[in-house]
């Protein structure tokens, strides 16, 4: 993309359904496109850098592996081609200030940092305000002290997958919850649960009970 406005890959679409995706030494795919469409819905990416970078436009992501780099998370300032190392999805916002859509409901990711954004071209904060990230799913897979690294998105992004640490403050704990598997975080939707006694009437109601957890009721 460039700034007067001309752009080749403008409205592209790019779509990845299988297959096996390697760069032994840089970023594996590259994302651009003003007003561009990309979807992956499976196969194995794997970059020396990150396995993707999206700096315009939709990314929408169902299904598939993606491969980041795992030792290092290294952003850099680069206005003519990819800034991250270390992620499986890395969004940042070009030169050209187009919004970015990043939407992802399945798949695995792995890298030192799995999902990461930042302002390299200290755009204004007007123009980072058209990023956006959700995560209804997913296997996130951190070999750093974080899975997520996000500069300008924030606010309840994320409604389920499993994340090596703790992803609170990227859910909304009125609707979700996080269940604690030891060695990594499972976001759920709550539900409430009612413990009825042997004649079938209802002795409480638990409230923001996880899909899975198990109660007990002690009655006479």
């Amino acid at each position: 993309g460039s700034e007067s406005g001309s752009n080749e890959g403008t409205n592209a679409k790019f779509t990845i359904n299988g297959g096996t995706i390697t760069s032994t030494n840089a970023l594996c795919i590259y994302a651009p496109q003003i007003n561009g469409e990309t979807l992956i819905t499976g196969g194995t990416i794997t970059g020396a850098t990150s396995a993707i970078e999206i700096r315009a436009g939709k990314l929408t992501i169902t299904g598939g592996t993606l491969n980041g780099n795992n030792d290092n998370y290294i952003v850099d300032t680069n206005s003519n081609g990819s800034n991250t190392t270390g992620s499986a999805v890395s969004v940042v916002q070009h030169t050209t200030k187009q919004p970015i859509e990043v939407i992802i409901t399945g798949g695995t990711f792995n890298a030192n940092t799995p999902i990461s954004e930042n302002n390299t071209m200290n755009n204004s904060a007007e123009d980072v305000a058209k990023i956006t990230i959700n995560i209804s799913d997913g296997l996130f897979n951190s070999t750093s002290d974080k899975t997520l690294e996000l500069e300008d998105v924030s606010g309840d992004i994320i409604t389920g997958g499993t994340f090596t640490h703790d992803v609170s403050d990227y859910v909304n704990e009125d609707e979700y919850g996080q269940r604690d598997n030891g060695d990594s975080f499972t976001v759920l939707p709550y539900r409430n649960v009612e413990v009825r006694d042997e004649n079938d009437e209802s002795l409480v109601t638990l409230n923001k009970s996880l899909p899975g957890d198990r109660a007990t009721a002690f009655y006479s």
